[in-house]
């Protein structure tokens, strides 16, 4: 239902009750046309507040087909991801840089330590960055499955702590890349980096720089270059009286 059409539903019955209430006041007291328009604006107000109290949400679930998609000509893209087992777990956070063509053009992955997701995001993001400047790359479109994540590089920063200078520091190292986009992704459109923050949880060393991309992230990537689909399961909520 529109907001618009929600809205109506809403206004319409208190202009109709005003409108009977002007009536009413303006009848006879004794009149049998005063107490039937009192009886019926009474009426009408009482069902729909019985209406309102009674509106229920339903929340249904349809499956959309989602994949990865090609930056513009002349630009690359940037997809990263981190995760942690629990809420502060062992986190590990990885990403790639793709050409306009879809071709790898480097990819990496960091051991993060014991930290929470949303951390283990930031941290990734922040390492793809660095990497973009350290290329030099004029022009990159950077693309992350944490919704939380992006819109935390749009809010303001009022009382800072470990999360905020982690989002400070992408937002300043972002100033360095001339043309640059970040957007929300699906997860099943980011298995690359995916694949590659399940390296990083793993590694032996602090960082490492792959200039090729891995057997089980060169299939992913196979997939991605070629279109496939995969299916998401999205929410949506209906209101039902």
């Amino acid at each position: 239902m529109g907001q618009r059409n929600l809205m109506k539903e809403v206004v319409n019955p208190w202009v109709l009750h005003y409108k009977e209430k002007q009536e009413w006041a303006t009848a006879d007291p004794k009149s049998h046309t005063h107490l039937n328009l009192k009886a019926a604006s009474l009426a009408r107000a009482t069902e729909f507040l019985y209406l309102g109290i009674n509106r229920k949400q339903i929340r249904t679930k349809h499956i959309i087909q989602v994949r990865w998609h090609y930056p513009p000509p002349n630009w690359f893209k940037l997809n990263t991801d981190g995760s942690s087992l629990g809420n502060l777990g062992l986190a590990g956070g990885g990403g790639l840089i793709r050409s306009e063509k879809g071709e790898w053009v480097k990819g990496f992955a960091r051991a993060i330590g014991n930290t929470t997701s949303v951390a283990a995001e930031l941290w990734a993001l922040r390492d793809g960055i660095r990497l973009c400047i350290a290329l030099k790359l004029p022009a990159v479109v950077i693309e992350l499955d944490s919704k939380l994540v992006v819109d935390l590089l749009k809010k303001e920063l009022n009382n800072p702590n470990d999360i905020d200078v982690l989002v400070a520091d992408c937002r300043n190292s972002l100033r360095s890349i001339p043309s640059v986009r970040i957007q929300h992704c699906y997860r099943e459109s980011n298995k690359c980096a995916d694949a590659l923050t399940r390296r990083g949880a793993l590694l032996r060393q602090y960082f490492s720089i792959f200039l090729e991309p891995p057997f089980d992230v060169a299939l992913l990537l196979s997939l991605d270059a070629a279109g496939v689909l995969y299916d998401r399961v999205v929410s949506s909520i209906l209101e039902a009286g």
